[in-house]
C-alpha cells in the first residue's frame, strides 16, 4: 500500500485506490461499455490515476477499444518546454 498526494485534485494526500476500486467508476466503465454514455468528465487526470502508466491504459482501453471520450476540467500539465 502507498500513500500518494493528489494534486490539483482537492483530494489531498491519502493512501492509493486504483480508478477500478474508486466509487463510481465500475458504473462509468459498464454504461461506456454498454453504449449508454459517451465518455467521462473528471477533474483533472488524478480522478483516473496518478500512476502515468495507469492512466494512459486506461485513455487508450476507453479511447480505442469504445471510442469514448475522457475530458479534465484541469487540463494535463505539458511535461516539457513549450
Amino acid at each position: 500500500m502507498s500513500t500518494t498526494c493528489l494534486p490539483g485534485s482537492g483530494a489531498g494526500c491519502g493512501v492509493y485506490t486504483p480508478p477500478w476500486k474508486r466509487p463510481g467508476w465500475g458504473e462509468v466503465e459498464r454504461l461506456i461499455r454498454g453504449g449508454f454514455a459517451d465518455g467521462v468528465i473528471v477533474l483533472d487526470r488524478h480522478n483516473i490515476s496518478s500512476d502515468d502508466d495507469e492512466y494512459r491504459a486506461v485513455i487508450k482501453e476507453l479511447g480505442e477499444r469504445y471510442q469514448a471520450f475522457i475530458h479534465l476540467v484541469i487540463p494535463e500539465e505539458l511535461s516539457g518546454p513549450t
